[in-house]
């Protein structure tokens, strides 16, 4: 600070040869030149309250200072005796909401630049620190409490950075909060957090746990430790606990056994949810959501996969994932058939089948499927009919293939594969042949959408088929009219996007009501889409038949109803085939998804 700024404090003038220098008693009563000295003797004088001007007050004790020094080293005190206040002038400045060792402690760092950071006063400076703008000594408490963070205090440090906006720390005690859970989850300040923070905690896909057990333990012990004022939050906290990834006997034993849960109605469908999940492995598509992803900590997470396409002229049979952790795209076992294109991706208990396509012009008939577990690609049972530009769904724990073209015409034959005999079986063909429909089950119903006619028009019907009934009804809806779109189902609903264009309708089954939400950011066709932790992705195709292929994938939220792009492809591809598997992923679960 310059002199003609401190010179509104000074409470001298000395004049030498007619000039005039305002001063501070305080200041020139320290005799000797050398800094540590000066300090030291303002110190003094301070305690024995000599050329002081101002008396501070915090809890009922008073700490004689000088205003000068005060307002050169505290930004608080500078804002009050250089404004119009009523305490700019006062003789004593009373202090509200600090007790008296901290404010001494306090005055102790303004006069020596010095004071001892403990774990009893760290916090409470901290608060001082950052109501009085004392940049230095905030960093230095925050040094102090992120080195000294244990299962014991790191909640409570994080409440108190985030409410101080201390944004480093707060950073440093979740990540230490969410690493050492189970530990953390051992001390009483967890029952006592805040219903947002525990929700924020336990929503987190990077707690540290080996198993989602001992996730839902401590919801309920925190439900628990205010059971009156918290079971009507119950519902709320069972949302994020990932009740689909428990053991199945824990789930029947403990989670539907216990006695709030059974009376709590929102409760049960969480649970219902649960059981759905883990009995119908072939639904899991279907049954997709934030409770469906696995913790990272258990090694384990959900992955995009992108297989095959076409790209510069040349078919790939490539496979890559995308780390949920990088972002990068990691290669696993390439496609075993080569320069083969136009087949269909689906996803059946974790594992992947691509189905049919064409090679130099001949439709194929093979089918191979992706064995998850293994990172291995097998053969298995052939189609019926050899096709490409078909669909594929699965319908009750099998894989149904419609439509498609062979060379010549648009096919109508529609056939069923077992996994478990690894048999093709034909079922009812479909009411009106169609080629690159968008196919998707959806309420244990198989709708066939749009398409291409045998006259080369586009179709505007939705066949729906029933299995147990074993027939097909046709819708006519005028909005599904097009061709090369893609199906993603979510919460129960038909997702219809792109299809040389950039519109995404939604079919609602329970009342076939088509309508329009937000459209993607490019015009999108010959493109893949799949679900990913209650998502819908979308990737690469082209803007129209002519142009280029596009390397971009961009994400729908439903509950948000807006598009965003999500990083690139490995490369710009085309009739390409996507989907979302859980995969282990070792060490990387050990850091966080990249949203």
């Amino acid at each position: 600070m310059t002199l003609r700024a401190l010179s509104q404090y000074t409470d001298v003038v000395v004049c030498a040869d007619g000039v005039e220098f305002p001063c501070h008693r305080a200041v020139l009563a320290a005799s000797s030149t050398a800094a540590y000295l000066l300090i030291c003797c303002v110190l003094v004088v301070t305690v024995l309250g000599q050329y002081t001007d101002v008396v501070v007050c915090a809890d009922g004790v008073e700490f004689p200072c000088h205003r000068a020094v005060l307002a050169a080293s505290v930004p608080y005190f500078s804002a009050m005796f250089g404004s119009d206040m009523k305490d700019s002038n006062a003789e004593k400045v009373e202090i509200k909401q600090v007790k008296a060792s901290v404010m001494g402690e306090l005055v102790q760092y303004v006069y020596t630049g010095r004071v001892r950071i403990t774990s009893h006063n760290a916090q409470a400076l901290l608060e001082a620190a950052c109501m009085f703008q004392c940049s230095s000594l905030r960093d230095g408490c925050c040094r102090f409490l992120t080195k000294n963070l244990d299962p014991c205090n790191c909640l409570g440090v994080q409440h108190l950075a985030d409410a101080l906006s201390c944004t480093e720390l707060y950073a440093k005690a979740r990540e230490f909060s969410l690493q050492h859970f189970l530990e953390v989850s051992q001390h009483q300040e967890i029952l006592q957090i805040p219903e947002e923070s525990f929700m924020e905690l336990l929503s987190s896909d990077d707690i540290n746990t080996d198993s989602e057990e001992a996730v839902f333990e401590v919801a309920m012990a925190w439900v628990r430790y205010d059971v009156e004022t918290r079971k009507d939050s119950l519902a709320k906290v069972m949302s994020v606990v990932r009740l689909p990834l428990v053991r199945s006997e824990f789930l029947l034993d403990t989670v539907e056994t216990d006695s709030l849960i059974r009376d709590s109605k929102e409760c049960q469908e969480l649970v219902v949810e649960a059981r759905r999940y883990q009995l119908l492995t072939y639904k899991r598509h279907e049954l997709q959501s934030p409770r469906t992803r696995p913790r990272l900590s258990t090694g384990f997470a959900e992955v995009m996969l992108v297989l095959g396409g076409e790209y510069e002229e040349a078919t790939l049979n490539t496979v890559h994932y995308r780390s949920p952790i990088t972002s990068s795209w990691i290669p696993l076992k390439s496609i075993p058939r080569r320069n083969e294109e136009q087949y269909s991706v689906v996803t059946l208990v974790n594992d992947i089948y691509l189905i049919g396509g064409v090679f130099k012009g001949r439709p194929l008939c093979r089918v191979c499927c992706y064995d998850s577990c293994l990172d291995d690609w097998r053969f298995v049972a052939s189609l019926l009919v050899a096709r490409y530009r078909h669909g594929s769904c699965v319908l009750k724990g099998q894989i149904y293939v419609v439509g498609g073209f062979d060379g010549n015409k648009r096919l109508s034959q529609v056939e069923k594969y077992d996994p478990t005999s690894n048999q093709w079986q034909a079922t009812v063909p479909l009411p009106t042949a169609v080629s690159s429909p968008a196919v998707a089950t959806c309420q244990d119903r198989m709708f066939v959408m749009g398409g291409v006619c045998n006259d080369g028009s586009d179709s505007s019907l939705v066949q729906i088929f029933d299995p147990e009934a074993v027939v097909w009804e046709t819708v006519e809806l005028p909005l599904v009219e097009n061709r090369c779109a893609v199906a993603v189902v979510m919460d129960a609903k038909i997702y219809l996007i792109g299809g040389f264009s950039n519109k995404v309708l939604v079919l609602d089954p329970s009342t076939m009501e088509v309508y329009r939400v937000a459209d993607m950011n490019i015009p999108r066709t010959f493109h893949a889409a799949t679900s990913l932790g209650g998502k819908i992705y979308v990737a690469g195709g082209k803007p129209d038949s002519v142009s280029m292929p596009d390397d971009s994938i961009e994400s729908y939220d439903p509950s948000e109803d807006q598009w965003e792009m999500e990083g690139t492809l490995p490369c710009p591809l085309y009739l390409h085939g996507m989907a979302a598997i859980h995969k282990y992923v070792g060490n990387e679960g050990n850091l966080a998804y990249v949203d």
